[in-house]
């Protein structure tokens, strides 16, 4: 229930910026939330995690070490750290993977689509979010539709 109430306020000052233009616009209309008593953490790409992909039962049945709670023997969460380590024996941590030491990214051409029809709309000020977006070339588009 806090979370529906959160999340409303958060859409209320949205609505009274009226426009976000970048992610800044929307960090800051997320502290003004909750009478300003909102810690916002500006997340980057050291942040995530290269997690292994346990999507399919097959790969999660066949996980070494695989996670499972009645058989950790310890878990340690430092505070202000945000990271998880749990020993399943008394001799050894298991540790958190490495994080991502590069941005995803999206293609050029995507990017050039995105510059060419925003960038008319949008005040010049609020334009370096937009430039400095990460392109790389062998990367799947994210918002296609694949339909079996």
């Amino acid at each position: 229930m806090w979370a529906d109430s959160f999340h409303h306020q958060v859409e209320m000052s949205l609505k009274k910026q009226k426009k976000v233009y970048d992610f800044a616009d929307f960090e800051m209309c997320v502290s003004r939330a909750n009478s300003g008593r909102v810690n916002v953490r500006t997340t980057n790409q050291k942040d995530f995690l290269c997690w292994k992909d346990y999507s399919s039962l097959y790969k999660l049945a066949h996980a070494t070490p695989r996670p499972i709670l009645r058989a950790m023997t310890e878990v340690t969460v430092t505070r202000g750290k945000y990271t998880i380590c749990y020993k399943n024996d008394f001799d050894d941590f298991s540790h958190c993977p490495p994080a991502i030491d590069h941005p995803r990214g999206i293609t050029e051409e995507k990017k050039n689509g995105i510059l060419k029809n925003l960038l008319t709309l949008i005040p010049s000020n609020r334009h370096s979010f937009w430039k400095n977006l990460p392109t790389t070339n062998n990367v799947t588009d994210l918002s296609i539709d694949f339909d079996d």
